[in-house]
């Protein structure tokens, strides 16, 4: 089984494969969302302005298909960081809709001296509820993060949160949709654990 990694220039999806082929799971970046069907599972990463990054996926085609793919059970997606704000319905940072396969919106952290914004560096996540994703994951483990927005989103959709200055949501699911706000292919050996854990699901 491959898993596909989503080329729509506006992912960190050199990191992410390096990070698969470290741990010998076969992937393969799909630039042409034709080819999404092709795949079980992919992985749609993200760095930069949600706008734009909504605009990319539009302008590759991969707006409706990836909506499509999402309501299929035995698909799955993992979003990391900014590809996880792109599953909700929108984001204070621009004025694009999302994909609205998870209901919520991004919203920016307020500026605090002793929590600057963004949100960068190492910190712990606390499980909301346990899932196959989250094997093997404990208190003891650390993830990368590099935000200025986070995720709100219902309650029953939060998979783990992390704390910095409040508590708020850093993994969020919906039935086989899984977003991430860390970077686990920067988290090391905790990261490590994630992708193994979405592999094997």
């Amino acid at each position: 089984m491959k898993i596909g990694i989503i080329d729509y220039g506006a992912g960190n999806i050199k990191s992410v494969s390096n990070m698969l082929s470290y741990l010998s799971i076969n992937s393969e970046f799909i630039s042409d969302y034709k080819n999404l069907k092709k795949f079980d599972k992919v992985i749609l990463p993200g760095v930069g302005k949600f706008d734009s990054a909504i605009q990319n996926l539009t302008k590759n085609g991969f707006n409706e298909e990836l909506q499509g793919f999402s309501q299929d059970k035995n698909k799955m997606i993992l979003g990391i960081c900014l590809g996880s704000q792109l599953f909700l319905d929108g984001s204070e940072e621009g004025i694009k809709k999302g994909l609205g396969i998870i209901s919520g919106k991004s919203k920016l952290f307020k500026n605090n001296k002793d929590f600057p914004v963004p949100h960068m560096g190492w910190n712990t996540i606390k499980k909301n509820n346990e899932h196959p994703l989250f094997n093997d994951i404990t208190e003891m483990d650390r993830f990368y993060f590099a935000h200025s927005y986070y995720l709100s989103v219902n309650k029953k959709n939060v998979l783990a949160s992390t704390n910095y200055n409040k508590f708020f949501p850093s993994a969020v699911f919906s039935d086989n949709i899984f977003g991430l706000q860390f970077h686990p292919e920067k988290s090391l050996k905790s990261g490590m654990k994630i992708f193994k854990n979405f592999f094997k699901i």
